[in-house]
């Protein structure tokens, strides 16, 4: 480590020295925006044609490109945009500002005019995956919903959670080690309707890309992958509406100016209504008295109050809820769960090449589940809480470096599992609410620096500091099957419980080996001091967050990636092979045999056991971008494996989203202005799976004795989407269209889980138990209105 670390200084003051050499040659830079609404555009691809020197635009819509004295034809492309050409005589520093003007109503998710700089090869992240919005839009979803979880369980190294699940697991790690974030806010649960929604709303969002590996110092906190959405700012220059109509949902947007070309903002929102259709039909069913339905809200204001200071404000509140209640009021549920957040964030360009990043945040996620039997009531919640600060300061020197640093922190609140229960009015003592609280600050420098015309390095380093505090109580317990408390130690207001000092290098090589191939390698060590504690691997919001603690280290891994990266046809035609080899440790599972509900009087952290992971495979990709057809070829071959000292007395065993196989064919269509078509088809190995060995009957009672754990494979997945959109009409200020889809196509039956039913007589020793795959969706036929108004 320590060597590591000297290496790092090393380059960090190399390139510093080699600094001045670059100063000899001419800038470009601007901003690009939509030519319509003012928007900045994140994620543009901004060149010299002559050269292919070139970059994509920041999170503030902004490029520099510095090159020799001499003629270029300035170009910039974006999925859904015109391509942009402007000639230039660079003798001097340019300032050129870059408006994209939409492309044609059907056009805009699969024709793109021109070639475009090939960021994929000459970038140095591996494992960075962009994925535009006006793609996202067309796919085949279910219940005609687009969906962004959805479509990255579609790349390579990506594995959904399963059917209907919005859980995703990146190169063997966990559904928890994937850092979420929608305008810098945390989100611990992206998912509604169980995990068959997720929360972003495709409407309000602006941009979304996903880290898979070589993840830069910038990001921290969570181990396998970063997946960062930002949301679209609103309209400068006109008001806008857009509607939505599907099988069960519906969705509207409006946005517009506050002062033309100075502030804007932008409101969503969502609600299912099957709740509403269902209620009439399910009478005298068994359905009769069971309710749901979401909805969320998102808002952002923009104001742009000089060239050098612009202001944004955004929100989200979406919440799920759940009810049950028979028709004689014996028994009743109501389950609810909720995410909210509220930011601001301030830009200040000190100049167009150096500039800070300041946010503040609130995040607050809530689980609560209320139930009622007769006279006995019943309540249940947990939940986190944080406010997170961040400063990043981001400076340019020219082409061939770039610096950011900064300091984010969070103080956390976490609530991991209350409940409260009486009868007749009378109290059970459930102990009291358990509320645990973290600082988490980190700080960090990186440096991306092409020191050689054939190499480029992206490297840094970050520092963690976690501390658990008081107020808590830390018990001394028995055993983990009685869990009385025979001892404690009382922690007052701040005083340190238990704190760990992490530093996670980072380093990232490119190697050009002409101007369409590429070689990437990269080695990240990440820690994760948060953890999701999960009882079963389902997609449920009572899983419960969790801290490090005295019991529970933080997360660490290794990671090691290669790829080969290389464009055809004139970089129409993205293709690349990566290799990654990732090295887990401190892990965390429930222990076998652990009760929640023996937890509620002491500390929660007792349940756990802790182990190793390792995960390692070879990731291809094919990924066409330009045409009338587009589409792209993903293909995994992957092992992923854990030991736990408590769990199989410590022999090694599959993970159970260990998958030997993966894979997903994407492809799109554009017939002609009215018409455009898209298909998906995914396989995937079965997952891994716990099921019984043998069953005994003793004292007139089934015992299930279970064999080795995740040795049984379930049946393989596999399943056909399509979607067809229909532009019923385009005018002046309104334009709409239809979206047909179909979910499995062929009516495959995929498993959902293993269920085990008896038949037979027990008293006459005649029993039979059988086991049967249980399935949740056939075939799925929807279809949704969009109308846009401008």
């Amino acid at each position: 480590m320590r060597r590591l670390l000297i290496a790092l200084l090393f380059l960090w003051l190399l390139g510093g020295a080699l600094l001045a050499s670059a100063q000899t040659i001419f800038s470009i830079k601007g901003t690009v925006r939509d030519a319509d609404t003012k928007e900045t555009l994140i994620g543009a691809n901004v060149y010299l044609k002559e050269s292919l020197n070139g970059m994509s635009t920041d999170i503030n819509g902004r490029f520099e490109i510095k090159e020799r004295q001499g003629y270029y034809i300035l170009a910039c492309s974006f999925i859904g945009y015109i391509e942009f050409e402007q000639a230039i005589s660079l003798n001097k520093d340019l300032t050129i500002d870059i408006d994209l003007n939409p492309s044609s109503f059907m056009g805009e998710t699969v024709e793109i005019v021109g070639g475009r700089v090939d960021q994929n090869v000459r970038s140095a992240e591996v494992g960075l995956i962009e994925l535009p919005m006006k793609r996202i839009e067309r796919l085949p979803v279910l219940f005609g919903e687009p969906d962004i979880l959805k479509t990255i369980q579609l790349l390579p190294g990506i594995q959904s959670g399963g059917e209907g699940s919005n859980s995703f697991y990146v190169r063997g790690g966990g559904a928890d080690q994937n850092l979420i974030l929608l305008d810098d806010a945390t989100v611990y649960n992206p998912s509604h309707l169980f995990g068959f929604f997720s929360v972003f709303n495709s409407d309000i969002v602006n941009s979304a890309d996903i880290l898979k590996a070589g993840i830069p110092a910038e990001y921290g906190g969570r181990m396998s992958s970063v997946l960062n959405i930002t949301a679209k700012e609103g309209d400068l220059q006109n008001y806008r509406a857009d509607i939505g109509v599907g099988l069960i949902s519906a969705r509207a947007k409006i946005e517009g100016f506050i002062q033309k070309d100075k502030s804007s903002f932008i409101l969503a929102g969502r609600r299912t209504y099957v709740d509403v259709f269902l209620k009439p039909f399910s009478k005298g069913t068994n359905f009769e008295g069971v309710g749901y339905y979401f909805y969320d809200l998102n808002g952002k204001l923009s104001f742009h109050l000089s060239e050098k200071d612009h202001v944004f404000v955004g929100g989200y509140y979406g919440k799920d809820v759940f009810n049950f209640q028979q028709k004689d009021d014996v028994m009743g549920v109501h389950m609810y769960w909720n995410n909210a957040f509220a930011s601001v964030r301030w830009v200040h360009f000190f100049k167009p090449d150096f500039y800070l990043n300041t946010s503040v945040i609130f995040t607050d996620y809530k689980f609560a589940i209320d139930a009622n039997e007769s006279v006995f009531d019943m309540r249940l919640f947990s939940g986190v809480q944080d406010w997170t600060a961040k400063s990043h300061l981001v400076w340019q020197s020219n082409t061939l470096n770039k610096v950011k640093m900064g300091m984010d922190y969070i103080f956390h609140t976490f609530t991991p599992s209350s409940a409260m229960a009486n009868s007749n009015e009378v109290g059970f003592d459930l102990g009291d609410p358990q509320k645990m609280y973290a600082h988490d600050f980190s700080t960090f420098i990186q440096h991306e620096w092409d020191p050689l015309s054939w190499l480029k390095i992206l490297y840094g380093v970050r520092y963690n500091y976690f501390a658990q505090v008081g107020p808590f109580t830390r018990y001394q317990i028995d055993d983990i099957y009685n869990m009385n408390n025979i001892d404690s130690t009382l922690y007052g207001r701040e005083s340190i419980v238990s704190d760990y000092h992490t530093v996670d290098p980072r380093i990232n090589m490119r190697f050009q080996l002409d101007r369409t191939k590429s070689i990437k390698t990269s080695y990240t060590l990440n820690h994760q001091s948060v953890n999701l504690a999960a009882m079963s691997t389902s997609t449920l919001p009572m899983d419960v967050w969790f801290p490090s603690t005295e019991l529970v280290k933080p997360q660490k891994s290794h990671q090691f990636s290669l790829g080969y990266f290389q464009n055809f046809m004139n970089n129409t035609i993205e293709t690349s092979v990566e290799a990654y080899y990732k090295l887990m440790d401190n892990l965390i599972e429930f222990q076998t045999g652990a009760n929640v509900a023996n937890a509620l009087k002491t500390n929660y952290d007792w349940l756990f056991t802790y182990g190793k992971g390792n995960s390692y495979g070879i990731e291809f990709f094919i990924n066409k971008t330009a045409g009338k057809f587009t589409g792209w070829i993903g293909y995994t071959l992957s092992w992923t494996t854990r030991n736990f000292d408590d769990i199989m007395n410590g022999k090694t065993f599959y993970a159970r989203f260990d998958r030997r196989h993966d894979v997903s064919i994407l492809l799109s269509y554009k017939l002609n202005d009215q018409w455009d078509f898209s298909a998906v088809w995914v396989f995937a190995s079965g997952n891994a799976s716990t099921i019984p060995a043998a069953f005994y009957f003793m004292e007139g009672r089934i015992i299930t004795e279970w064999g080795d754990y995740n040795a049984w494979r379930m049946p393989n997945y596999h399943r056909l989407d399509l979607s067809a959109n229909w532009n019923l009409f385009e005018k002046k200020h309104v334009s709409g269209s239809l979206n047909f889809s179909v979910y499995n196509t062929y009516n495959r039956k995929n498993p959902y889980y293993i269920s085990y039913r008896a038949s037979g007589n027990l008293s006459e020793r005649k029993l039979q138990i059988s086991a049967y795959q249980v399935s949740i969706f056939p075939i799925v036929p929807s279809i949704a209105f969009n109308m846009k108004i401008r």
